[in-house]
């Protein structure tokens, strides 16, 4: 009943795009309207949802039916992609002048459309084949054709059966497409033991930005000899050191009666891993990759709150209030709503007032590692979140990155 239901909607709004009032153009504000639809999106299901590059400028165009283009390709890319899978979602210009072009796209790493189906899975009904994957009822894409054809514009698969993108392209006025601490004499001091230096290096760069002191150690008998010396607060431990592993760097610190508070990072998620680690003594096990919000977040629950820092779900700077439990924000007693990634940035602002913090740095508490330090996303997170709650609140440091103020 539910699919039939849908099927009716869906032929309502195409025979609906027959009428000349379907597409109402307005001027356009695309990067808010990228972040809104980025927001939209993470409700669809639980995927890695990430925005990799936002579109900076106007254009004329219906945000509402834009909205519904770009979120049927996000739901598309649902249907194809397992829980836990990345999804990509961006917006960006492309040309000058008469030539200028608005693109959207979703990109996903399911199993692709056939170089058959490419042509015709816009068209009404036209599911694809993509080895049975596809569900549904062949309408959604169709209504994605409607809306970028009432915009002038036009919508495209790019796949091989490769992990691939759908697009659209609305061409209004302006051309446009779619595709698919303690105190600093008593700073914490963590040991990450990891043998990748990429990884170390990020993870000393994020925690240090939060006031924690780090060293390093890339095998398992140094990070086993550094270990025990109990000079740490806690222990960052990968599971595939060389040398030793690290299941048998933490047998050793228990056998050896050091009770170091140990957070295995590891790639490795399955069960049988997490029992393992669980069993052997680590207190808490986070896989790769990861949202360095919460490794942080994991780390202050392990060793305790600097001072300085919220010790409870309220964080406060001026007349600005973060309750992180409730998650509301209240500026000068009146509520501010913000969307998941901007109240996670603020958070971050709040938790560092005063410090300057590095794009780098942003992007690893609130992206998480393996997100492209080249994108312009933080730039207009940051000019959303000025918006939501005083312009004059986060200061640029030009060179060197923001400052909450």
């Amino acid at each position: 009943l539910d699919r039939m239901s849908r099927i009716v909607t869906d032929l309502l709004v195409l025979a609906r795009a027959e009428q000349p009032d379907f597409v109402r153009v307005a001027n356009c504000d695309i990067a808010a309207l990228t972040l809104d639809i980025e927001a939209k999106a993470q409700n669809l299901g639980d995927r890695r949802w990430q925005l990799l590059e936002v579109a900076e400028g106007t254009a004329a165009l219906d945000p509402q039916r834009v909205t519904q283009a770009v979120l049927q390709l996000a739901a598309n890319a649902v249907q194809v992609t397992e829980a836990g899978d990345r999804i990509l979602i961006g917006s960006r210009f492309d040309g000058d002048g008469t030539e200028r072009r608005l693109r959207l796209w979703v990109r996903d790493s399911g199993p692709g459309v056939a170089a058959a189906d490419a042509e015709r899975i816009f068209e009404r009904f036209a599911r694809g084949d993509s080895s049975g994957a596809r569900r549904g009822s062949g309408l959604g894409l169709a209504i994605v054709r409607a809306i970028t054809d009432g915009h002038g514009g036009s919508a495209w698969v790019d796949s091989a059966r490769v992990p691939h993108s759908v697009s659209t392209s609305p061409h209004p006025h302006t051309r446009g497409s779619m595709s698919r601490q303690r105190g600093a004499s008593e700073m914490r001091s963590i040991l990450i033991a990891e043998d990748d230096p990429h990884i170390t290096s990020f993870i000393r760069r994020g925690l240090r930005a939060a006031g924690y002191e780090t060293a390093e150690a890339a095998d398992g008998h140094t990070a086993l000899l550094m270990a025990r010396s109990g000079t740490f607060d806690l222990v960052l431990l990968d599971i595939g050191l060389g040398g030793m592993d690290g299941f048998d760097v933490l047998a050793n610190l228990r056998g050896e009666g050091v009770a170091t508070p140990v957070i295995i990072l590891t790639a490795r998620d399955s069960v049988i891993d997490t029992v393992r680690g669980l069993e052997s003594g680590a207190n808490d096990y986070v896989t790769k990759p990861f949202q360095f919000a919460e490794l942080i977040a994991r780390v202050r629950l392990r060793i305790g709150d600097g001072e300085g820092r919220a010790a409870g779900p309220v964080l406060t700077h001026g007349d600005v209030l973060v309750d992180v439990r409730a998650r509301t924000v209240t500026v000068d007693g009146d509520m501010r709503e913000l969307t998941s990634r901007e109240f996670a940035l603020l958070e971050v602002f709040l938790q560092n007032a005063g410090q300057v913090l590095s794009r780098d740095q942003l992007i690893g508490h609130v992206w998480g590692m393996d997100f492209d330090p080249a994108s312009n996303v933080v730039d207009v997170y940051v000019r959303a979140l000025r918006g939501k709650i005083g312009v004059d609140r986060i200061e640029t440091v030009r060179g060197a990155g923001y400052r909450f103020r």
